[in-house]
């Protein structure tokens, strides 16, 4: 008779996975210092270039004049929603002062 065998988890060593968290600092001063010198240099580069070449001002003039158009076409396209709003909601109170009436509660 042979004898019995020990279970394999008897017989290994595992490994487990570590949890490697590695905790990070967040400076809002550093983020905010960092993005106004990205703008800065975006702007001073966006100047030589236009001293460069008098069509990348009519091109940024477009631009302009394109967000310009977007924003007031959104306002506008914003206030006819409000309006609508408002009329759906008037029709529906008149609808329920009708109902309230004719039901006499």
């Amino acid at each position: 008779m042979k004898a019995p065998k020990l279970p394999s988890f008897l017989g290994h060593n595992y490994r487990f996975k570590r949890f490697g968290f590695t905790p990070r600092y967040y400076n809002e001063e550093k983020e905010r210092l960092e993005k106004r010198k990205r703008s800065i240099e975006s702007e001073v580069d966006r100047e030589q270039r236009q001293k460069d070449d008098p069509s990348l001002e009519r091109h940024a003039r477009m631009r302009i004049n394109m967000e310009d158009t977007w924003r007031n076409r959104r306002s506008r396209e914003m206030r006819k929603s409000n309006i609508r709003v408002a009329i759906i909601v008037a029709i529906l109170v008149g609808i329920i002062l009708i109902i309230k009436q004719k039901l006499g509660i």
